[in-house]
C-alpha cells in the first residue's frame, strides 16, 4: 500500500427537508453533519464552500424546506487500502469478486478514491490489467 494523492474533493448535495425551516445554514450544517465543528463550518461558508439554490450564502441565512444545499469537501487523502482482487465469476448480469479485507466496496466516509469500484473501474480501462 502506498499513501494516496490527494482526491478530487466531492460536492455534497441535498434537497432541505421540512426540518430545516427556520434554521440557519449554520445551525442546520453543524447539527447534521457532527464530523465538523461550527468553526469550520462557518469557515467553509465564509469561503463560499456551500451554495443554498446555487448562491453562496451567509451563515445566518434562513433555510426553507426544499431549497437546494450544495457544499464542497475540498480534497483530501483516502486512507491506503489493498489494491489487489480477483474476479471469480462474470457473465452479462454477474459478476462475483474476491477483496481483500480494508478496502470498502463504494465510496464512503473517509474513502472517495480507495474502493474497490474505483481501482475496478480504472483496470476495465486500462489494457495492462492485472486484477
Amino acid at each position: 500500500m502506498i499513501e494516496s494523492p490527494l482526491n478530487q474533493g466531492f460536492r455534497y448535495r441535498e434537497r432541505l427537508p421540512g426540518s430545516a425551516r427556520g434554521r440557519t445554514l449554520l445551525g442546520y450544517l453543524s447539527e447534521r453533519y457532527r464530523h465538523s465543528s461550527a468553526l469550520e463550518w462557518r469557515q467553509r461558508i465564509d469561503s463560499g464552500l456551500v451554495l443554498v439554490n446555487g448562491l453562496p450564502a451567509r451563515s445566518d441565512r434562513g433555510l426553507a424546506a426544499g431549497e437546494s444545499l450544495v457544499w464542497t469537501r475540498p480534497p483530501w487523502r483516502d486512507p491506503p487500502a489493498p489494491t489487489s482482487y480477483a474476479v471469480l465469476y462474470e457473465d452479462e448480469d454477474v459478476l462475483g469478486i474476491a477483496k481483500p479485507s480494508g478496502i470498502p466496496t463504494i465510496p464512503g466516509g473517509s474513502y472517495l478514491e480507495n474502493t474497490l469500484l474505483v481501482v475496478a473501474n480504472e483496470c476495465l480501462r486500462s489494457t495492462d490489467c492485472i486484477k
